[in-house]
């Protein structure tokens, strides 16, 4: 993310301790003038830049110490954009963002044309969009709409609709270092909508609800540039409508050690797309491992067989054990821990999943470069799950043609869960995929 002012220069205080800093794309060095020592504490260091100009720079969890100087990178910085006006370091109210890959999500219909007896008139609509979920007991809104910029110029004055703003709010005051991991939660989020990793912004701020407080620019250090896939291929907020808010929901809600979702395998850019290795393989399988924890609509005869089973062998066990044939009582523990987890085998279980949803993915693999090659079978699902587990388990394995195409499709069936997941239609999902808004 590009700082137009880089390199900053300026003053930083902690406590009663003053030291100067230069920041060069993302790496910092921090110079003091006499040997007394300095320690750092707290995600960031703050201070105000030669223009005076408050800024706050993320230095990372861990306790700093130097005495003369300290050179470190920095993923992110924010800087108060008015310094004629307060500034509110430790909270913000909402995040908002501006350009970047969101113009390929949303369609501009803020500038209206109108033509009648030959003359064109042109007014303004409202094209806003708004949707509502919670981040934990914390209520929010996201709202999108595009906007409208003038120029003026010698010889013309112009109108232009071709920027989008994205605006994240919450309804109480979020502590400043929550920002990042929101901001991210966004990216992953459009990630999603785009089948890409490579999205971004042109312009993050972060902003108060009470006035006289300076919004706060965020820098963002990224080093891929963004997608250029168009919005036609993506699926944009017009294709989600009311589900947006559900898919934010299930984003932004993900918890550490706990199945929510696992998009990981996406391109890393445009020239990733249909690119396949063994990590990527591995994230697939665990995608859907954990959307399997969230179907409702497979065939539970199977299961109900299984659990008839595991009732059976209990009974037994639970016999022998009071045979003059008895074992100690901690192999029956074991035992009995060990049948917890019996299930049906992950391929058998993704087979299911992949008829559930055979008409989409019959209508994704006919948008392939060659259909008949892109349609699996179970025993294509069977082999795949059998090289995953070989790779995991240390087995040296060469990945082939038909182990790739079915990764390839299997990612297709990932997004028609979460999709399902969120809220969308089978019927909505199938013109999704015969329009090629994922995989592409």
């Amino acid at each position: 993310m590009k700082d137009k002012y880089n390199p900053q220069i300026g003053i930083l205080k902690v406590g009663e301790e003053k030291f100067n800093f230069y920041l060069d794309n993302y790496t910092v060095t921090f110079v003091k003038t006499d040997s007394s020592p300095v320690q750092l504490e707290g995600p960031f260091v703050y201070g105000h830049t030669f223009n005076y100009k408050q800024i706050a720079i993320y230095k990372g969890e861990a306790a700093i110490s130097f005495t003369n100087s300290k050179r470190l990178n920095t993923p992110a910085y924010i800087i108060a954009t008015e310094n004629a006006l307060g500034t509110k370091w430790d909270t913000f109210d909402y995040i908002e963002f501006t350009g970047g890959t969101l113009r390929n999500l949303f369609f501009c219909s803020r500038l209206k044309q109108e033509e009648q007896n030959g003359c064109i008139t042109f007014s303004l609509q409202d094209d806003s969009r708004k949707y509502k979920f919670s981040v934990g007991n914390c209520n929010c809104s996201l709202t999108i709409n595009s906007t409208i910029r003038e120029t003026f110029g010698f010889t013309e004055n112009q109108l232009s609709n071709d920027n989008v703003r994205l605006l994240l709010k919450f309804d109480s005051s979020q502590p400043l270092e929550h920002a990042f991991i929101y901001i991210q939660k966004l990216k992953n989020m459009i990630s999603f909508m785009t089948f890409r990793k490579n999205v971004g912004f042109d312009e993050i701020y972060l902003g108060h609800n009470q006035p006289g407080l300076s919004k706060m620019q965020v820098f963002l250090r990224e080093d891929a540039a963004y997608t250029e896939k168009q919005i036609m291929r993506s699926i944009t907020f017009l294709d989600l409508g009311e589900s947006v808010g559900r898919l934010a929901s299930v984003i932004f809600n993900s918890e550490d050690k706990k199945p929510s979702y696992e998009i990981n395998f996406l391109p890393d850019s445009d020239k990733d797309i249909g690119w396949m290795n063994d990590d990527k393989i591995r994230l697939i399988c665990s995608s859907l491992e954990c959307e399997l924890e969230f179907a409702q609509n497979l065939n539970s005869n199977k299961n109900e067989e299984l659990q008839g089973l595991i009732k059976l062998v209990k009974k037994i066990i639970k016999s022998h054990r009071k045979s003059p044939h008895k074992l100690a009582d901690k192999t029956y523990d074991l035992i009995f821990s060990s049948i917890q987890h019996w299930s049906m085998s992950a391929s058998d279980r993704f087979c299911e999943l992949y008829h559930y949803y055979s008409d989409e993915m019959y209508a994704l693999a006919k948008n392939t470069s060659d259909s008949s090659e892109a349609r699996i079978s179970d025993k294509d699902i069977q082999e795949f799950v059998k090289y995953r587990n070989n790779i995991t388990h240390g087995s040296h394995r060469i990945m082939n043609t038909k182990i790739a195409t079915t990764a390839f499709m299997l990612q297709g069936l990932v997004y028609c869960c979460i999709l399902s997941r969120i809220g969308i239609s089978k019927a909505e999902i199938y013109r999704l995929c015969q329009d090629k808004k994922f995989l592409s």
